[in-house]
């Protein structure tokens, strides 16, 4: 079952489009983010929504 699929983005970014739903264990996870913030801000979504989240990582 494939549960993302990565589409090139016009800029050359990667979009992802992911379904949460189709997981059979939980999507929580701990990360490290940008500008002293951890954990980041909170993202607040219902069913349906589009959400835009750009990461650069520039530490190569």
């Amino acid at each position: 079952m494939e549960t993302h699929r990565s589409l090139q983005d016009l800029d050359g970014g990667r979009c992802y489009g992911m379904n949460p739903s189709s997981t059979s264990r939980p999507l929580r996870t701990t990360g490290i983010l940008i500008n002293m913030q951890f954990p980041g801000p909170q993202i607040d979504a219902v069913t349906n929504d589009n959400i835009v989240i750009n990461v650069f990582n520039n530490l190569i």
